[in-house]
């Protein structure tokens, strides 16, 4: 009966796989798609997978397993690549509950006295906890909705960090419209955009916005002017705050008389 049911979950993922196939990759997977070897083997090959990789970050599939990844790419809205330590691994992306960050060690000091931003603590307890400046976060935040948590895009993105319905499930997001979910989603999204780009900003922007293969591709950012626009304009906004705060921080320096 296991057998069977394994082999029926073959076939249909090899009916689902042959919608995609330009993004098929690795060996095992070539072979398991041109029926060369059965879906047991597939399966022996996928808990290998689990065992030998055991550092990174982690995704969780929709039965609770997990599996340590050292990377992963948004290939489609329905395929994810997993890069583990025997290679890549391509998998349908409703496979996917969630992907959890490694947490980074840097926490950003929070705003000093004086400076105001709407979700003000939400904001600086999610970069507190994902590595990042809050106010690169503000600024792009103020960029992308405005701070306004029931913002839609024309492309369909939702809510205070602009968030596609397929990225912010993939980062453990069920309601965008919710700016605790949405933030935790959109930060942990940009966290890992930081990490894969050495923190670059300006290709991290441009990731954002026009995607992370389109980055790759023109390798900077792509000579589109709404994602030039874009970067230069979060840039500008997150100067400015840094600008904001240092002066506020003078400022109560001088009040405390220290």
């Amino acid at each position: 009966m296991r057998l069977r049911f394994l082999e029926k979950s073959g076939q249909w993922i090899r009916r689902w796989y042959s919608t995609f196939p330009r993004w098929r990759g690795g060996a095992i997977w070539r072979a398991y798609l041109k029926r060369k070897i059965p879906a047991w083997a597939f399966w022996v090959f996928y808990a290998f997978c689990v065992a030998v990789s055991g550092f990174g970050d982690t995704v969780v599939f929709r039965n609770n397993e997990t599996m340590a990844i050292e990377d992963f790419e948004i290939v489609t809205d329905h395929a994810i690549r997993l890069r583990i330590k025997g290679g890549d691994l391509i998998v349908p992306a409703h496979w996917v509950k969630k992907i959890i960050l490694e947490h980074l060690t840097r926490e950003p000091a929070p705003p000093p006295r004086g400076v105001k931003i709407p979700y003000q603590n939400l904001i600086v307890q999610y970069a507190s906890r994902y590595g990042l400046d809050w106010r690169l976060v503000a600024a792009l935040i103020e960029q992308e909705s405005g701070f306004n948590p029931w913002a839609v895009s024309r492309r369909g993105a939702i809510g205070l960090m602009q968030l596609l319905p397929s990225t912010g499930r993939l980062f453990g997001a069920r309601d965008l419209f919710d700016p605790v979910q949405n933030l935790r989603a959109g930060m942990s999204y940009l966290s890992y955009l930081i990490r894969r780009y050495d923190g670059d900003l300006e290709k991290v922007l441009a990731a954002y916005n026009a995607g992370p293969g389109v980055v790759d591709r023109f390798n900077g950012i792509p000579p589109y002017s709404e994602t030039r626009w874009y970067v230069e304009n979060i840039l500008m906004r997150y100067d400015r705050w840094i600008q904001e705060t240092e002066s506020t921080r003078e400022v109560h320096s001088t009040e405390t008389g220290r």
